[in-house]
């Protein structure tokens, strides 16, 4: 049997229950957006050299014996999971799949569910090889470069030498988002037409969703992102002008929705990036969401002439004693 390929990887967006319930899960109807943190992964490392490979499970739900199959073919030493918690569980299933498919390959999670709970997520799952906390490219770049050689990496969940899980700290650094290469759309089966916009949102154009930050300056209770501590990173508008070009030129995306948390944070990175629009003549609609207290409507005019036609508030409750023991600034 030819060993593993230490450079490779198989990506999986697992679905989180039976596939053919997929077609009457509501939240899956409403909202099929390609997983762009596997896709931004996969370019970072295929930058670096590896071998990348990603099965969305959601846009594809009968995909066990693709998984199956792919992993023959490929022959990766890792396969990594992003999953929240309602799809951790088809996670680990799959996982056992792979094992039983490829004896000696290692699994490694991410996402919101095991960055807050990290050792526990060891401890109690013994399929689980890796969980890598917080965001994943230059981790799981360095994952794949180590060998056995993990505990000396920041950022992961590993087991010691004597079985016990160690989480070996958060990584001293965040990345520079406009020094990451554009997500590898092209390896999502499908893209754009496998992919369907948040409810709410009817374009007849080609379209998807992108991000442009990373992370929130805020952090309300009920919000994943406070897993990820309170950090907020932004493109600039020449690289958001770069990436829609690419979008438009490879893809015929005509639309794009913005699915950062805090769009208009940053109120000149938004007015740059609106006047660059209108000078490049891209031609393309986007909408975004917004918070209350990142809007005006001087900016607002500016987005719509830029083709913004559409900006999302999120409207938590009108109790001012409620919103202050969930979120920051709850002034109605």
């Amino acid at each position: 049997m030819s060993k593993l390929n230490a450079d490779s990887i198989l990506l999986i967006h697992p679905l989180g229950y039976r596939a053919e319930d997929a077609g009457r899960d509501i939240s899956r109807v409403a909202n099929l957006m390609p997983p762009l943190g596997l896709a931004s992964i996969a370019a970072y490392l295929e930058r670096a050299g590896m071998t990348v490979e990603i099965i969305d499970c959601f846009a594809h739900p009968q995909a066990d014996r693709l998984i199956v199959e792919t992993l023959q073919r490929m022959r990766p030493a890792w396969i990594g999971f992003s999953c929240t918690t309602s799809s951790f569980l088809d996670g680990v299933r799959l996982t056992r799949l792979a094992k039983q498919t490829l004896p000696g390959i290692r699994s490694l999670f991410g996402g919101a569910h095991v960055s807050a709970l990290k050792e526990k997520v060891l401890a109690d799952y013994p399929e689980v090889d890796l969980v890598t906390v917080g965001e994943g490219e230059e981790t799981l770049c360095e994952v794949l470069q180590a060998g056995d050689e993990l505990e000396n990496l920041k950022g992961v969940v590993v087991r010691g030498h004597d079985g016990t899980p160690l989480f070996t700290g958060y990584r001293d650094k965040l990345l520079e988002l406009d020094t990451l290469p554009f997500p590898a759309y092209e390896k999502l089966a499908g893209f754009p037409h496998s992919y369907r916009l948040p409810i709410f949102n009817y374009p007849k154009a080609p379209n998807t969703s992108c991000l442009s930050s990373r992370g929130c300056p805020y952090a309300c209770s009920y919000c994943d992102r406070s897993v990820f501590r309170r950090s907020f990173r932004f493109n600039s508008a020449e690289y958001m002008i770069e990436h829609l070009k690419h979008l438009k030129n490879r893809f015929g995306i005509r639309h794009v929705n913005f699915y950062d948390d805090q769009f208009t944070f940053n109120r000149k990175r938004v007015s740059e990036f609106c006047q660059r629009m209108l000078d490049e003549k891209l031609e393309m609609t986007f909408n975004c969401a917004v918070r209350a207290e990142h809007i005006d409507l001087e900016l607002l005019r500016e987005m719509k002439s830029a083709g913004c036609w559409m900006a999302s508030l999120g409207i938590e409750s009108g109790d001012p004693e409620l919103l202050a023991q969930h979120r920051q600034n709850p002034d109605l």
